[in-house]
């Protein structure tokens, strides 16, 4: 079995020249932030609850004053249930009938309802007549 390799260059060609870092290595030369300005570490003090925790020392709201009960009875409902007057309301006139009679399709269909395929039309087969 023949196997042709193509030769490849193992770097570019070097048309135009390597890219090479311009101006030197960014090493940080304009300095590290290293928060030299102070690191914000609360120097102004944490702010404190002033005026004393809010411990409900106003006395808490226990219902001191009594429930207030609800004033009066319930009211009842005056003068009964309403009943329905005049009745149930019969329907008038009766259910309407269906007027005319139903359409026949008017066609025959001819077909066999019962053939005795053991003998002759002459000896008492008979053909009915469908009407559909």
């Amino acid at each position: 079995m023949m196997i042709d390799y193509m030769l490849l260059p193992a770097r570019g060609d070097g048309l135009g020249g390597n890219r090479d870092r311009v101006g030197g290595n960014r090493d940080g030369s304009g300095g590290n932030r290293d928060g030299s300005g102070g690191n914000r570490d609360g120097s102004g003090g944490n702010r404190d609850r002033v005026g004393g925790n809010r411990d409900g020392s106003g006395g808490n709201r226990d219902g001191s004053g009594g429930n207030r009960d609800r004033v009066g009875e319930n009211r009842d409902r005056v003068g009964g249930n309403r009943d329905r007057v005049g009745g149930n309301r019969d329907r008038v006139g009766g259910n309407r009938d269906r007027v005319g009679e139903n359409r026949d399709s008017g066609t025959l269909c001819m077909g066999l309802a019962a053939v005795n395929t053991n003998s002759n039309l002459s000896s008492g087969s008979s053909i009915h007549l469908l009407q559909v």
